[in-house]
């Protein structure tokens, strides 16, 4: 058995006015992202990179535009699964877990490690899971934030 070692990167800044740390770990089969507000983490979700036995897994090009609004689309044939914690807050963790995979998939197409992220980010307001202006800077902000520390 070769000996992979362990890849990690952590990256901290405040976002809408609190401190957002990203922790990511490359193992051997798994990629691990912990995205804690505030020194917390409540919730964890799992998110396989390749399509189930059967399932379709259609590669599409959105084309090569850093401005191209399909960029911002989750791909189609993965799908988030949430493996710890829970709660009212769910879609808005499924969200985060299906756009950081799709970015891994986009940014490294070969890749197939499963992706597991761990979050622990309080909502702002009742209309976050709505994305207004506010909720889609933080939103787009964490999602930088986490590219900034790929293992992938």
């Amino acid at each position: 058995m070769e000996y992979v070692p362990l890849q990690t990167r952590q990256k901290a800044a405040e976002i809408a006015g609190k401190r957002m740390d990203v922790v990511t770990f490359g193992f051997a089969d798994t990629i691990l992202i912990l995205i804690s507000e505030d020194s917390r983490l409540g919730k964890m979700y799992y998110v396989p990179l390749t399509a189930a036995p059967g399932g379709n897994l259609q590669a599409y090009d959105y084309g090569d535009e850093a401005d191209d609004d399909f960029s911002l689309l989750p791909l189609s044939h993965l799908t988030p699964v949430s493996v710890l914690g829970g709660g009212s807050n769910e879609v808005e963790g499924k969200m985060y877990a299906v756009q950081i995979a799709s970015m891994i998939s986009r940014q490294n197409a070969d890749e197939r490690r499963r992706v597991v992220v761990g979050m622990g980010i309080a909502r702002s307001s009742s209309d976050d899971i709505a994305l207004g202006p506010d909720a889609r800077r933080r939103f787009l902000d964490i999602l930088t934030l986490v590219g900034q520390c790929s293992v992938w």
